[in-house]
């Protein structure tokens, strides 16, 4: 088996625990908990996750903590302002929505079980991710990685877009077309001023690596300190022959 082949990666959005989770509660239910005293949830939503490993599996600190990360990125793809997300004991998470618009699609996408994909890192890693030799490199910065690439954005359909603020923070995304992008109660299908919207080319994905004390980023230099980093990576799901990602949960 060549180098190349050895290094594959696993990624996916894995709902809660990394051992596996179930959605026991959203609003109606009766597992639903009412909402902390002092905080205005009129008109919002609450959902409440609890973590239920597999048999001869616990729960563990860094599993809920992947888990409570794995829902931040969801829920940012909501534009909810100011959204609380917390750990409650040690097996459940608490996601409060705020003046969310359509309360079944926010439960949807918090609650929708995700599905694991497998990427040929070296092979399946683009321009600017990859110096054409092979040599993976680590992004930073979203809006960087995406600013490279907007030219061959314009050719084609792209697939993913992305919303920065004037500073060049992530306000919403992804999404699968402009108009879902910009379709949430704050942007009420508006680009904010001084905002920007960065799409990802035709048959492209953005993939991202939280670096952490035990887990460690491909392409990272010495030095690096930032805790997560972007790639982009080729993306032809459907195609009958050489699909890439070469596997996934199905």
């Amino acid at each position: 088996m060549s180098n190349r082949r050895s290094h594959l990666i696993l990624v996916g959005l894995i709902l809660a625990a990394l051992a596996g989770v179930a959605l026991l509660a959203i609003p109606g239910s009766p597992a639903h908990k009412k909402v902390t005293l002092g905080l205005d949830l009129q008109g919002g939503l609450e959902v409440v996750l609890k973590a239920v490993p597999p048999k001869n599996q616990q729960v563990t600190s860094d599993g809920m903590d992947t888990a409570i990360s794995t829902m931040r990125n969801r829920v940012d793809s909501l534009g909810v302002s100011e959204p609380e997300i917390r750990r409650q004991g040690n097996d459940q998470i608490v996601i409060q929505l705020a003046g969310v618009h359509d309360p079944n699609k926010a439960a949807q996408i918090i609650g929708t079980t995700a599905q694991l994909q497998f990427f040929d890192l070296e092979a399946d890693t683009v321009s600017p991710s990859n110096d054409g030799a092979n040599h993976v490199i680590a992004t930073s910065s979203l809006h960087k990685l995406l600013t490279q690439v907007q030219d061959e954005a314009k050719k084609g359909t792209p697939s993913q877009y992305y919303l920065f603020d004037k500073h060049k923070k992530l306000i919403a995304g992804p999404a699968d077309t402009r108009a879902k992008l910009l379709d949430t109660p704050k942007l009420k299908g508006k680009v904010p001023k001084g905002a920007e919207v960065l799409a990802v080319p035709a048959n492209r994905i953005v993939i991202a690596c939280e670096q952490t004390a035990t887990n460690g980023c491909p392409g990272v230099q010495q030095g690096d300190i930032a805790s997560t980093y972007y790639y982009l990576f080729k993306y032809y799901p459907d195609r009958a022959v050489n699909p890439i990602p070469e596997a996934s949960g199905k």
